[in-house]
């Protein structure tokens, strides 16, 4: 089956059966008391950049599933930050004012099934079993919300590749920014 088409089954778009899809990946929303957690393990795996630690609580409120982890024997080695986007969001992130240091209200929908666009904050892991997982969920995110554009600005060679084989992004024209549009959904009323 092509990724277009798996992304159109009407199987994903339930939002029970993507949480229980991403469940099914070893992952859950990250709680407040593992936030920093979380921030220390993107940080040491993607580099300066990363959000500061009251904005991710901030996030955490407006978007309760945007910041997910993955947990192993040795602790916490994945985490997966999607960020559900209002038009408004959509619009400030194509304009690079998208500040996810102060996020806006405004910006961040509440949660995945009212989102106009996704945007993919972070990926990162520490096993390969996390990476699989982290790697999964974000497939499964994109799968669930096809109708919608998916963004991700990678920072690692790895990263760029996820995006690209795994979530057939494309760079964009100007910035750094990757897309992948939105799928037309199978069977749509015109």
């Amino acid at each position: 089956m092509s990724n277009l088409r798996l992304y159109a089954d009407p199987a994903f778009l339930n939002r029970a059966t993507a949480f229980q899809a991403i469940a099914a990946c070893g992952l859950r929303p990250a709680p407040a008391s593992r936030l920093g957690e979380a921030r220390a393990l993107a940080e040491a795996r993607i580099g300066a950049g990363v959000a500061p630690l009251a904005a991710l609580h901030r996030l955490r409120r407006l978007a309760p599933a945007s910041i997910l982890i993955f947990e192993e024997r040795s602790g916490l080695t994945g985490v997966l930050g999607v960020l559900p986007l209002t038009a408004a969001g959509a619009r400030a992130l194509l304009a690079g004012a998208l500040d996810l240091s102060a996020p806006r209200r405004d910006d961040i929908a509440p949660g995945f099934e009212t989102a106009d666009a996704l945007y993919a904050m972070g990926i990162a892991s520490a096993t390969r079993d996390a990476a699989r997982a982290v790697v999964s969920g974000v497939v499964r995110l994109r799968q669930a919300h096809a109708a919608i554009p998916f963004y991700a600005r990678p920072v690692t060679g790895d990263g760029r590749r996820v995006l690209i084989e795994r979530l057939r992004c494309v760079p964009m024209e100007s910035g750094p920014l990757m897309v992948s549009p939105a799928v037309e959904m199978l069977g749509a009323a015109a």
